[in-house]
C-alpha cells in the first residue's frame, strides 16, 4: 500500500472471506531500533480503541496490537465496498467529503479526557506548538539554503503530479519572498498564545481519511499525532490541504 509518509511496511491481506490492514514496524527502514514507531502504533491502537468505547464512530471499527507492538491489524475499508481514500474528484461529492470531515472534526473537539488518559497517550499539545515555535523560518534567513530548496524543488515540480507542483511552486514562491515569511512568522506568534484546549487527530488530511460515498460515512486513520490544540486547529490544517490540491475552501 502506497501513500503518506509512515516507513511502515503496510500492505492489505486477505483473511478468509474479508481483508485486514496490515501496519509492521520494520527496524531495517527507520532510524535507530525502531522504537518510535512501535510507540506510534501502540497509540494509535489504545486512542481509537479508547474513542470507540467514548462512543466516537469516524474511528477503525476494531483495531489488534501485536505483543511486541510491531504489528497493528485494521480493517481494510477498501474502495470495492465504496469507501474512497482519494480526494473526491466529482464536485458534488468533493463538497459532501469535506463538509463531512469538518463535522467529524467538531464533533471530535468535544470529547473529553481525563488527566490519566491523558498522560497515558501522550496527547500533549506537540504538534500545534512545533508549528508555532517558528523553528523553520530561520533556515530561510540564508541565501544559499533558499537557493538549494528552490532548485531542489525545481527538480521535483517534473517528477510529481499537478496538485504536488502546485505546492511546490507555491513554496518557491514563498521562500524567496520576505514579506509572506513575515506573514507567516506573526500567524505563529498568533499561534502560540492559544490555548491547547480541544482535542484534535493533528495530522488531518485526505491521506488519513476514508469516505464512503453512498453512506457519507468518515474513518481516520493515524492516531500517532493526535493531541490537544486551540479551537479550529483541526479544520483549518484540513482545509489548508484542501486548498492545496486547488479547491476553493472560501465557502467554509
Amino acid at each position: 500500500v502506497t501513500g503518506g509518509y509512515s516507513l511502515n511496511r503496510r500492505a492489505v491481506v486477505s483473511a478468509k472471506d474479508s481483508y485486514i490492514f496490515v501496519k509492521e514496524v520494520d527496524d531495517s527502514l527507520v532510524d535507530g531500533d525502531g522504537e518510535q514507531e512501535r510507540a506510534w502504533l501502540a497509540k494509535d491502537h489504545q486512542l481509537s480503541s479508547l474513542l470507540r468505547m467514548k462512543g466516537f464512530a469516524a474511528v477503525p471499527a476494531w483495531s489488534t496490537l501485536s505483543d511486541d507492538q510491531n504489528i497493528l491489524l485494521l480493517p481494510a475499508n477498501l474502495p470495492a465496498d465504496g469507501w474512497l481514500w482519494d480526494f473526491p474528484s466529482d464536485e458534488v461529492v468533493r463538497t459532501q467529503y469535506v463538509q463531512a470531515v469538518l463535522d467529524v472534526a467538531t464533533t471530535l473537539g468535544r470529547v473529553q479526557f481525563s488527566q490519566e488518559e491523558q498522560e497515558g497517550l501522550a496527547l500533549r499539545p506537540f504538534f500545534r506548538d512545533k508549528l508555532a515555535e517558528d523553528a523553520e523560518l530561520p533556515v530561510l534567513d540564508n541565501s544559499t539554503n533558499r537557493g538549494r530548496i528552490i532548485s531542489r524543488c525545481n527538480e521535483l515540480v517534473a517528477s510529481n503530479n499537478d496538485s504536488v507542483a502546485r505546492s511546490l511552486k507555491s513554496l518557491q514562491v514563498f521562500v524567496d519572498d520576505p514579506k509572506q515569511q513575515g506573514v507567516v512568522r506573526e500567524m505563529a506568534h498568533q499561534l502560540i498564545l492559544q490555548p491547547n484546549d480541544v482535542f484534535g487527530h493533528c495530522d488531518l488530511r485526505p491521506d488519513n481519511v476514508a469516505y464512503h460515498a453512498g453512506t457519507g460515512g468518515v474513518v481516520l486513520v493515524d492516531w500517532n499525532w493526535a493531541s490537544f490544540a486551540p479551537v479550529g486547529f483541526g479544520a483549518t490544517e484540513f482545509l489548508t490541504s484542501v486548498a492545496r490540491r486547488g479547491v476553493d475552501v472560501s465557502v467554509w
